[in-house]
């Protein structure tokens, strides 16, 4: 096996930094969305900014996952593969976990999961999962 070249480690060290760097600014961007809608806007607020309220963090998401969809397009076969399993397990572990945390407010008095935070959360699963493959098949 031919050992990886040190312009060829450079590049992909890069271009997985612009990748977290991206993604953290998407979900950075879709929190402040969120967090500026539930700051400013009400039930008495006029229709037009609840309405930006609701589109703006939904606009945001939608960038983030044609973000995800463009960079696993553009990868090789057996990094789609590990990436789409990745995506994979995180949705099973988000369904666990938001099931499981809705069981124990169920039970307890516990504060419900805000739904809006589900989609940070898979994100989240993902890049750990994501990283474990990746130091899984070095």
């Amino acid at each position: 096996m031919e050992s990886e070249s040190q312009a060829s480690i450079t590049k992909r060290r890069t271009r997985a930094l612009r990748q977290f760097g991206a993604e953290f600014v998407l979900a950075g961007a879709f929190v402040a969305a969120v967090l500026w809608g539930h700051e400013t806007v009400d039930h008495n607020s006029p229709a037009y900014l609840r309405g930006i309220a609701i589109l703006l963090p939904v606009f945001v998401l939608t960038l983030w996952w044609f973000f995800y969809s463009a960079h696993i397009k553009g990868l090789e076969e057996f990094k789609q593969t590990v990436a789409t399993r990745s995506i994979a397990i995180a949705c099973a572990a988000t369904l666990w976990v938001t099931t499981a945390w809705g069981l124990v407010t169920i039970y307890t008095d516990a504060q419900a999961l805000p739904l809006v935070m589900v989609a940070p959360l898979a994100s989240l699963i993902y890049m750990i999962i994501r990283a474990i493959f990746a130091l899984r098949y070095r």
